[in-house]
C-alpha cells in the first residue's frame, strides 16, 4: 500500500501481517487499553534496550546485525529487570520489575 498507493481491506492487512488485530470501531478503545496494559506491564528499561537495538540494526549489514544482536542479548541479561524476568518465569510468578536504568 505504501509503494502502490493502492487502499486494501483490514482482513487483507491483517492476512499480509500488515496488523496483529481487526476489530469493529465499537470494541477499539478496550482493545487498545488492553495493547497498553500489556506494553505497560514490562520492564521499561530492558523494552528501551530492545527498541534501541531494533532500530540501530535496521541500517547494519546483515553480518552486523547479528554480531550487535548478540552484545545487545548480553547486555540486556546483566540488566536486573531481566534477571527478575527470567527468575519470575522459572519461579512461576509475576516479575517485579525495578524500572531501574542499570
Amino acid at each position: 500500500m505504501v509503494l502502490t498507493a493502492i487502499p486494501i481491506s483490514a482482513e487483507e492487512a491483517f492476512r499480509l501481517g500488515l496488523v496483529v488485530k481487526i476489530a469493529p470501531t465499537v470494541e477499539l478503545e478496550n482493545i487498545l487499553a488492553e495493547i497498553y496494559a500489556h506494553i505497560k506491564s514490562k520492564s521499561r528499561p530492558v523494552m528501551k534496550l530492545g527498541k534501541e537495538f531494533f532500530y540501530a540494526q535496521l541500517d547494519y549489514p546483515y553480518e552486523k546485525a547479528m554480531k550487535q544482536g548478540e552484545l545487545a542479548v548480553l547486555k540486556n541479561m546483566q540488566h536486573q529487570d531481566c534477571q527478575e524476568g527470567v527468575l519470575s518465569f522459572i519461579e512461576k510468578r509475576n516479575p517485579k520489575w525495578s524500572h531501574n536504568e542499570s
